[in-house]
């Protein structure tokens, strides 16, 4: 039985290379220096509503919420993973072939329990449109 990598590579009409697999979320990612730290910027606004010259203690507000009921009953947690799995080739240019699951589920706070209400779960492969 052909593996999904060479389906596509087949129905594409492509050169799969077999390169090293790996998922992105356990590389470092390259980052660029921009040297924006050599610029000085005034704002003519602010975001903030009031104006603070001092450190504001908010004991008093943690204090009327703890204990209390949440804000929230309902919330979304999720995740995702992706993964580079292929280069393959097209027309003497290479690709690489990226795949990712994607889970997010729908959660109740009851009581200080949380529980799961429902699920969602998908798998996807990402292919360059000159590839199609």
């Amino acid at each position: 039985m052909a593996s999904i990598l060479d389906v596509i590579a087949t129905e594409t009409h492509g050169s799969s290379f077999k390169t090293y697999k790996y998922g992105f979320d356990g590389i470092e990612v390259p980052r660029f220096d921009y040297d924006d730290h050599q610029y000085h910027f005034t704002w003519k606004r602010y975001g903030e509503t009031e104006s603070q010259k001092r450190i504001v203690s908010l004991k008093k507000v943690v204090g009327q919420i703890a204990g209390g009921e949440p804000l929230f009953r309902y919330f979304l947690d999720g995740s995702r993973k992706t993964y580079k799995v292929d280069d393959m080739s097209y027309r003497n240019q290479v690709y690489p072939i990226i795949a990712g699951q994607v889970g997010v589920g729908c959660c109740l706070r009851e009581h200080g329990e949380i529980s799961s209400v429902r699920k969602w779960r998908s798998s996807f492969q990402a292919l360059f449109e000159k590839t199609l």
